[in-house]
């Protein structure tokens, strides 16, 4: 799976581990667009009547409400007012926002799981004025002047110090304060005392899934494939969905094994199946998309395409799945879909994501070969 399932697993109190940087940028960007939609400025909008049906949003005083939404309805939003967010910078947006105090959550659920993973969102944020621009000098500064986000993220706990005890009189509340601190430390480079953090957590609570995985992750960027491998063993052992991810990339593009590959996306999504998390989307998502490219090197190229289409309903900003769609369209002989699917990898790929970088690079080559624009 990729750095950017990785990020999203990351942990602070309430369950997550924040980007700051990145969630003031896309929060920047969100509440101007939620600001417009609300106001109904909507010749910013390219044709976004259709989802004001999706996207509930009034002011009850300051407070500018959005009743209902999903990540995806958000997304899409963005992408309508021409610049566009995934649901990961949404989802670290609204957290860091629900961190500051500046967003208060009103979903009403208590589970953990589903409160970091959720697709649906009901919220207020809490606002100096309804004037837009008044809102964003308060929140974000304006010239010289320190804004709000920068007061109270000040205010929270430094990445390094921070302890996020859970609960700490008991195993578990241990295990995920040590965890915690493994995120926080590999965020910041300190791979080392992440090691031993993620180390102390397993040895606290064996069945830590997260832990197996994100040291998994850790070996697999250190190029240790065959300790990667069996850190992600221990975490499928143990239930967690996204490791049978990484497993069959390993297996497809490191081991050349097709049918071990296709062996762990199976068991992979008998387990998602048994789950009702947004994280689980995402992750059968994955799975369906390295199924289709182990199909794809063998040749069952029918069979590919109908699960990359079904993988981009359920994540539809995967650089990776247009890539391998590509690539499978080329081999069905389809040329209009082929520049299509071309071009969206270059929409959406992530040069930072390790497979997606070598498809954004295809993806220039092919279309310049076609014809296409890039």
């Amino acid at each position: 799976m990729s750095n950017l399932f990785l990020d999203s697993l990351m942990q602070n109190n309430s369950g997550r581990n924040l980007n700051w940087k990145k969630g003031k940028e896309s929060a920047k960007l969100l509440i101007e667009v939620l600001h417009c939609f609300t106001d109904g400025d909507l010749e910013k909008f390219n044709n976004c009547e259709s989802l004001q049906k999706y996207i509930n949003t009034r002011w009850e005083g300051t407070d500018l409400w959005v009743k209902k939404t999903r990540l995806q309805d958000l997304v899409e939003l963005t992408q309508k007012w021409g610049k566009t967010l995934d649901k990961e910078q949404i989802r670290n947006a609204l957290h860091c926002l629900k961190q500051l105090n500046i967003m208060e959550d009103q979903r009403g659920v208590t589970n953990s799981k589903t409160i970091t993973g959720s697709d649906k969102w009901c919220f207020v944020l809490k606002f100096h004025s309804r004037c837009k621009e008044e809102n964003r000098d308060w929140l974000f500064g304006k010239e010289e002047t320190q804004g709000e986000w920068e007061r109270r993220k000040v205010k929270q706990p430094e990445v390094l110090k921070s302890r996020p005890i859970q609960d700490p009189i008991t195993p578990l509340g241990l295990a995920k304060d040590a965890n915690n601190r493994g995120f926080n430390l590999k965020q910041a480079g300190e791979l080392v005392e992440a090691r031993k953090e993620f180390e102390l957590a397993i040895k606290i609570n064996p069945d830590n899934g997260a832990s197996y995985y994100t040291l998994g992750v850790m070996y697999e960027e250190a190029g240790k494939v065959d300790l990667a491998m069996k850190q992600y063993q221990d975490a499928a052992f143990r239930g967690f969905a996204a490791a049978y991810c990484n497993l069959a990339r390993l297996y497809l593009l490191e081991y050349k094994d097709f049918h071990k590959s296709v062996e762990k996306i199976g068991h992979g999504l008998k387990l998602v199946e048994t789950e009702k998390v947004e994280h689980d989307k995402i992750v059968k998502a994955g799975l369906l998309t390295y199924l289709a490219w182990a199909w794809k090197e063998q040749g069952r190229y029918e069979e590919a395409l109908a699960k990359l289409q079904e993988a981009v309903k359920l994540d539809s900003v995967r650089g990776l799945t247009y890539g391998i769609m590509a690539q499978v369209q080329e081999n069905l002989g389809n040329d209009a879909e082929v520049v299509k699917a071309w071009k969206k990898v270059l929409e959406y790929g992530k040069s930072d994501e390790r497979d997606e970088d070598v498809y954004i690079g295809k993806a220039r080559q092919r279309l310049k070969q076609l014809g296409g624009s890039t």
